[in-house]
């Protein structure tokens, strides 16, 4: 379940208003780089195992706020 799907199911209403911006995929995975490789230019980055998705995950969520 993601985040938004789970707040409409904790608070239901009649109408959602989804408004606003989101981060930048660009900044995101720059964060996601630099904090998996360490600033080591040898780290492998071209594959996703299951640990590297959940980093990208709570990078995402961390650089987007969601607000009931």
């Amino acid at each position: 379940m993601n985040r938004i799907t789970q707040i409409q199911q904790e608070n239901p209403y009649d109408e959602y208003d989804i408004a606003g911006t989101r981060a930048e995929w660009k900044d995101i995975l720059a964060v996601y780089v630099a904090k998996v490789s360490n600033g080591n230019n040898q780290v492998e980055m071209m594959t996703l195992s299951n640990e590297k998705v959940n980093t990208l995950k709570e990078i995402f969520w961390a650089m987007s706020i969601l607000q009931k």
